[in-house]
């Protein structure tokens, strides 16, 4: 476990990243933040900015002036948050718009309107922070049975790409549902201990599985034990552990 405890000091730095990670950006509330209310989930859209190094509108596509092209282009409903400039083309002017997608699938995407086969380029999550015109850091559920951190670039040709950590933070304080066996490694082949329902946990972190949709789990126990587990997320719904169901498509 020795190469577990190494992994969790050195992600520690980003997956603290809140508000106070980047303190000097400004914050701006999005509108329409009811549009997804799920219990026990945050649904207040926000973003966090350099003023400097952009131009802020913050207003639903349908409301936009009639001359605006991303009004025949783009989702009635998908806000316009702001215009900027990528750094390597100061020129150049994109367009950061978010959107709850059709079923809770809150994301922020890139457009060129002078390009759209670019499409929406999803970085998902409620919450954006954007440090550097060409890097974007979110928060939410997208697409995933928990809160979800990532990093995302811009790329030469205007799409952006998410910088896929080897683990995902989560740092949970919950308890279980049902009875969940913890393992001393993700290939669960020795049990470490069997955790009654109601028991308080922290989970640490998630590891994506090869099918892209499903995670093992980091558990702490009240002891101070760390081990895998298989935790079963229904859709909205929790199963084997509070506040770990699935959001999205």
């Amino acid at each position: 476990m020795r190469s577990v405890f190494i992994i969790i000091f050195g992600i520690c730095s980003f997956t603290l990243m809140g508000q106070e990670a980047f303190s000097y950006l400004t914050s701006l509330e999005l509108g329409n933040a009811d549009a997804c209310k799920i219990e026990g989930v945050k649904s207040e859209p926000k973003i966090h900015f350099d003023p400097n190094k952009v131009r802020i509108v913050n207003k639903e596509v349908q409301y936009l002036e009639t001359h605006n092209p991303l009004r025949d282009e783009l989702r009635d409903t998908d806000i316009l948050v702001l215009y900027f400039n990528p750094p390597e083309n100061p020129n150049k002017e994109l367009a950061l718009l978010f959107s709850w997608g059709p079923s809770c699938d809150p994301h922020f995407y890139v457009f060129d309107s002078e390009n759209d086969s670019i499409g929406r380029n999803f970085m998902g999550g409620t919450e954006l922070f954007m440090p550097q015109n060409d890097k974007f850091y979110t928060v939410g559920r997208y697409n995933a049975p928990f809160t979800i951190r990532k990093k995302f670039v811009l790329l030469e040709n205007y799409k952006t790409v998410e910088i896929e950590p080897e683990f995902y933070h989560l740092g949970l304080q919950t308890e279980t549902l049902r009875s969940i066996k913890l393992y001393t490694d993700r290939q669960m082949n020795t049990e470490i201990a069997s955790l009654p329902p109601n028991y308080k946990i922290e989970v640490v972190l998630a590891y994506k599985k090869d099918n892209l949709s499903e995670f093992y789990y980091l558990i702490k126990t009240q002891l101070g034990l760390l081990g895998w587990a298989n935790i079963e997320t229904g859709y909205f719904e929790a199963i084997d552990v509070k506040g770990i169901f699935w959001i999205g498509d």
